[in-house]
């Protein structure tokens, strides 16, 4: 058989009875490939690619076309995947209770201003309310005073009188 092979994409001409041999233990994995936790579609996804790249590039990662060999290869690409995934989602994770925190923080502080801008606010209402009561008190002084002069002024001039 002098079959020049199948272009695997990478311009690496593959024998095509070892793409279809590769393409073939692809499929049996892929069909056999779902595994009972919480992460299956993900981890899925992952093998799938692992599968596909070494089905197109049997070779990619230095391993022989062998299938139990290839399915090795598949599930260690499929593991590395999947934790740079989990190291990914643990990354945001921190972010977003990071961010978290920064925002609960910036809340508190912006809560604190209020407060002190409401605290400030009630100081200076109670200044001028001392304020206006000082000066209604100083204004009844007066007036009190006024009355006792007018008083007096008017107890003189009677006085006055009854002398003349």
């Amino acid at each position: 058989m002098n079959d020049p092979g199948i272009d695997n994409g990478q311009g690496v001409m593959v024998p095509l009875e070892q793409f279809e041999h590769a393409w073939a233990t692809s499929q049996h994995l892929i069909a056999t490939a779902h595994v009972h936790d919480t992460h299956t579609i993900l981890r899925d996804s992952y093998d799938d690619r692992a599968r596909a790249d070494l089905a197109t590039n049997p070779n990619s990662l230095g391993v022989p076309s062998d299938p139990y060999q290839l399915e090795v290869a598949a599930q260690q690409r499929a593991q590395a995947m999947r934790e740079r995934e989990a190291s990914r989602e643990r990354e945001q994770e921190i972010e977003r209770e990071r961010t978290q925190q920064l925002e609960r923080e910036q809340r508190a502080r912006e809560e604190e201003a209020r407060r002190e801008q409401l605290r400030e606010e009630q100081r200076r209402e109670e200044a001028l309310r001392e304020q206006q009561q000082r000066e209604r008190e100083q204004q009844q002084r007066e007036e009190q005073q006024r009355r006792e002069e007018e008083h007096a002024r008017q107890r003189k001039e009677e006085e006055l009188k009854a002398q003349q």
